[in-house]
């Protein structure tokens, strides 16, 4: 990944125009920064997945011995939950959408 981004960096004179524009100080050091943190947060992301997945596969295999209909119900609960977070969501999101275009409209001269 920072051979690419820094081939990138090297293409068509791209530094020397960053370097006499003075546009960015040290833009060899930030890329290797962001890289370096887009790294590492994926990897915290795909571990913290990985836990959770672990998680609920391992205590849904407990909790389907001890009491199967409890199981299911919670299944349900935790679907319905989600697929109702899910809709709130757009909702809102639809409703703020609303407000800019409102407040845009009286706004414009």
């Amino acid at each position: 990944m920072t051979s690419y981004y820094m081939d990138r960096y090297l293409k068509n004179q791209t530094f020397y125009k960053i370097q006499s524009q003075s546009i960015i100080d040290n833009p060899d050091q930030r890329i290797v920064d962001d890289i370096s943190s887009f790294t590492r947060t994926s990897l915290a992301f795909s571990l913290t997945l990985f836990n959770a997945a672990v998680d609920l596969i391992s205590f849904s295999n407990i909790l389907y011995g001890i009491y199967p209909p409890l199981f299911v119900v919670l299944l349900v609960y935790s679907i319905g939950g989600t697929a109702i977070s899910v809709l709130l969501g757009r909702v809102m999101s639809i409703s703020l959408i609303a407000q800019i275009v409102m407040v845009n409209y009286h706004l414009s001269p």
